[in-house]
């Protein structure tokens, strides 16, 4: 049954719902009155892309509130529940939360083997209740002008809180070596060696934590309105500080003023562009068959620094990100824009493909990074992770010609344990 619920799915949007019994042998119920509905049963959710709390459903004090003149809306706040929903193939998650700087937007694929929800009561009266619980083990992370790979997310609900307890990490793979976006390597070393012969990535983890208001104490999963994110090393998850995690993503105190100009047209992008690419990418999942449509742009961030001439001067000389002086100024609106698709081709086998746009040094033209990655469940709570990347240029393999490692390959095995 194709469905929209509003403030649970952006306007436009639909997911697609099997209906059945409550309990054995009992069929779908859905009657009474307008003023005082009953929805019984049990519902599971395919291809749908919902969000919580709910869009437009709160004043800016964070009070519930909705349109009473709606009359769609109101039905749904009358409504008694007694329903079981359980996850299928291809939903997901997506939610804006307030960062430090920015907000962090997480879009994450709901597990098919999650425990589900069983809602009761009503809206409109606040007896209305979750139970039950979900988890993502695949899924974006954007922070400022990061972004992260979710490892694990969940959420956990019960009768006695409207709100969950949540948990989760993310992460973000980078190199060793410290670099300036303008003038290259930190302390001015450019050689290929500096470059690309010693460097060795390591993972950064964006950590979902909890003050405990009685210990005072970090915890690693907690209430949803109390829940922050910080930086760890996953090889000294206790031995680097916050300042020296984020000059490993390059907000060093060197070239902090350069990348707040980035962050700050990361967030303008946000803002402007993605609404613009959304619609786009669910009539391509639709039309395609696709499980996961995603589409990134840099084109807000070039065309601001082409509109400035002291922004210009960087165009004018090879940095480590901005490598290519020959790039014609309008390939380079395009530089860096990002394809990712993303289908189910076993209930356990899923298989992606990433094109980044990218320029090398001697280049005129652009050409495209490939990335091609299949993710197979072996067991509820292991995951085993393969990937291949063929690079048309990447500072990091290509640099030193004596040898070709413009071809990465990649295994990873990962266990999730919820405590």
């Amino acid at each position: 049954i194709p469905l929209h619920f509003p403030g649970m799915m952006e306007e436009g949007d639909i997911g697609f719902f099997t209906a059945s019994g409550r309990l054995p042998g009992e069929a779908f119920y859905f009657a009474g009155p307008p003023d005082l509905p009953l929805c019984r049963g049990t519902t599971q959710l395919f291809n749908c892309r919902v969000t919580f709390p709910f869009i437009g459903m709160y004043d800016e004090s964070g009070e519930y509130v909705y349109d009473e003149n709606d009359r769609v809306i109101e039905f749904m706040m009358n409504m008694r529940w007694d329903m079981k929903s359980l996850p299928g193939n291809n939903n997901r998650y997506f939610v804006s939360i307030p960062g430090y700087v920015g907000e962090v937007f997480m879009d994450l694929n709901i597990d098919n083997n999650s425990e589900g929800f069983v809602y009761t009561g009503r809206l409109i009266d606040e007896s209305f209740r979750v139970d039950g619980s979900v988890e993502s083990s695949r899924g974006r992370v954007e922070y400022l002008d990061v972004n992260f790979r979710v490892e694990r997310f969940g959420a956990e609900f019960n009768v006695y809180e409207i709100y969950p307890e949540v948990y989760g990490t993310a992460y973000t793979t980078v190199r060793t070596e410290e670099y300036d976006p303008v003038f290259g390597v930190t302390g001015g070393d450019t050689s290929a060696a500096a470059i690309g012969g010693e460097s060795v990535p390591r993972d950064i983890l964006l950590k979902l934590y909890v003050t405990d208001p009685v210990t005072g104490k970090e915890v690693s999963k907690g209430r949803w309105e109390d829940f922050r994110f910080k930086l760890i090393s996953r090889e000294n998850p206790y031995g680097e500080t916050q300042e020296q995690l984020l000059a490993s993503l390059g907000y060093s105190f060197r070239n902090l003023q350069y990348k707040a100009g980035e962050v700050g047209l990361t967030l303008t992008q946000n803002f402007l562009i993605r609404p613009l690419f959304r619609p786009i990418e669910r009539q391509l999942e639709r039309k395609l068959k696709l499980d996961y449509v995603r589409v990134r742009s840099n084109f807000a961030s070039y065309l601001l620094y082409l509109s400035f001439q002291d922004r210009t001067k960087i165009f004018n000389r090879p940095t480590f990100l901005l490598v290519n002086n020959n790039l014609d100024p309008a390939l380079q609106l395009l530089q860096s824009s990002e394809l990712t698709l993303g289908k189910y081709v076993l209930k356990d086998v899923y298989m992606s493909y990433t094109g980044q746009l990218v320029a090398g040094v001697d280049d005129s033209k652009l050409g495209v990074n490939h990335t091609l990655g299949v993710e197979y469940r072996l067991l509820y709570n292991w995951l085993l992770e393969v990937e291949m990347s063929k690079f048309q240029f990447d500072p990091f393999y290509n640099i030193d010609n004596s040898r070709d490692l413009s071809r990465d390959f990649r295994i990873r095995l990962r266990r999730s344990i919820t405590f």
